[in-house]
């Protein structure tokens, strides 16, 4: 400790002493002599005390005036701050059991002072969920003091085992200061992860071939926080990223859409949502959600007839939509093809013959691969099928040719005549009339020459 001695007087000290109060009447520094107004500098060595915050020294000089050899003395004290070094320490130690949410978890450990200088108003606070819990004090450390603690909570939900224990407190000679330490050891608890997903279908079906957007959800039904949560198809291609990644708490979920162009040929939209997660443990979860979508399509086939002469004939059978069609069948007065498949486009030939003389209409028939919606069409070999009717009533009225015949009240009928039994060919009088009752009546019809055959055609 530094110090100074001066001799303020005026006139010249010899025997100047300088004595350690703490150690009593033991001097400490000398000189011979001092002139007025010298000053000398000395320092005193003072044994500081364990665990102290300052230090307090006093000095005595002494001296005589060298005219009158009279003895003159004086005496300073001085207290000096003690640089001391406050520290705090704890450690945490974990259950050996693994829990689990709604357990009760104990975690023990100890709590010292490392430093060299005395805390006081030490707390211990364990910080596990939302609301921290004071486990210890306040209480006073000396230097080099353990204790022990023992902390208990339930284990609540959304909880990974990360729980720290901090440890604060102040040297009992200075309250501006503090010192703080903390254990955070991850204890063992056992998580019950879950993620659910869903595939959710468009309102209204999408035509193949064009842009199909779904929607999903992706939910957390475990009790820990999900990390990382993505969520892929299987189609277009596999593991196509549809969305995250994000970070899901329990009970949450969270909507998306996704979106790719269906394939030209399509029944339905079958593809499979996989949803992904991790959990603080480092535990993955997985889960899988699909819908079979519906698509929109309208199956179409047609079927054509040539005549090859002497009573055959043949075709083709083309499926002309954009779904496949199953148990094709062609006939006529026989089945003359199937049943087979058609895909989209394909076309298959048949051929047959004929018992009549009468144009018998050729008929195909199928069904829809996907939802089994049935499909059919005609084919003649010159147009409409014509089936000849009795006419009830015939007589010449006026000059020209009256008559009636049954009808269909919507069916369409034709009248033809020829000039006599033996001709080939019919003419058409009256071109197609549809029936509005039950018996239909023509008149005005040309006699010409000097007879005419007439018939009646009903119309398919």
């Amino acid at each position: 400790m530094p110090g100074k001695v001066k001799n303020t007087g005026t006139i010249t000290l010899q025997n100047v002493w300088i004595y350690n109060a703490l150690t009593g009447g033991i001097p400490y520094w000398s000189a011979e002599s001092m002139a007025p107004g010298e000053e000398r500098d000395f320092y005193l060595d003072v044994l500081i005390p364990p665990n102290c915050c300052t230090v307090t020294a006093s000095v005595r000089a002494e001296a005589v005036d060298v005219c009158s050899q009279q003895k003159i003395m004086d005496s300073a004290t001085s207290t000096c701050p003690v640089l001391f070094r406050p520290a705090i320490a704890v450690t945490k130690f974990c259950p050996t059991d693994v829990v689990e949410e709604g357990d009760t978890m104990v975690v023990t450990g100890t709590l010292s002072n490392p430093g060299d200088v005395t805390l006081v108003g030490v707390t211990l606070v364990n910080h596990a969920g939302s609301e921290p819990q004071t486990v210890l004090g306040p209480i006073t450390l000396a230097p080099n003091q353990v204790v022990n603690y023992k902390a208990s909570f339930t284990v609540p939900g959304d909880f990974c085992g990360d729980n720290a224990i901090v440890a604060t407190g102040h040297p009992f000679c200075d309250d501006e200061q503090s010192v703080t330490a903390s254990a955070a050891t991850r204890c063992a608890v056992r998580t019950a992860p879950m993620i659910w997903v869903e595939k959710f279908c468009p309102t209204l079906p999408v035509s193949a071939g064009n842009l199909f957007t779904y929607s999903g959800r992706v939910s957390n039904l475990g009790n820990v926080t999900l990390t990382n949560v993505t969520v892929v198809n299987s189609y277009p291609s596999p593991n196509t990223a549809v969305f995250g990644p994000i970070t899901l708490a329990p009970g949450a979920s969270a909507d998306f859409t996704g979106s790719y162009t269906m394939p030209d040929v399509a029944c339905e939209s079958v593809d499979v949502l996989t949803a992904t997660g991790r959990d603080c443990t480092g535990q993955e979860v997985q889960n899988t959600g699909s819908s079979i979508c519906p698509v929109l399509h309208t199956p179409m086939i047609e079927v054509t007839k040539q005549s090859n002469g002497q009573k055959s004939f043949s075709g083709i059978v083309r499926n002309t939509g954009a779904v496949p069609l199953a148990n094709v069948v062609v006939k006529a007065e026989t089945v003359l093809l199937g049943p087979i498949d058609l895909a989209p486009g394909e076309i298959a030939s048949y051929s047959g013959t004929t018992t009549t003389t009468t144009d018998v209409p050729v008929e195909v028939t199928g069904v829809s691969a996907c939802q089994e919606i049935p499909v059919s069409a005609q084919a003649t070999l010159a147009g409409p099928v014509t089936i000849p009717l009795s006419i009830n009533n015939l007589r010449v009225s006026e000059g020209s040719i009256a008559m009636s015949w049954k009808s269909v009240p919507g069916r369409f009928y034709r009248v033809e005549s020829k000039s006599s039994v033996t001709d080939a060919d019919w003419e058409s009088v009256s071109g197609e009339v549809q029936a509005t009752a039950s018996t239909t009546e023509m008149t005005s019809l040309p006699i010409g020459g000097s007879s005419r055959v007439y018939r009646v055609i009903q119309l398919e």
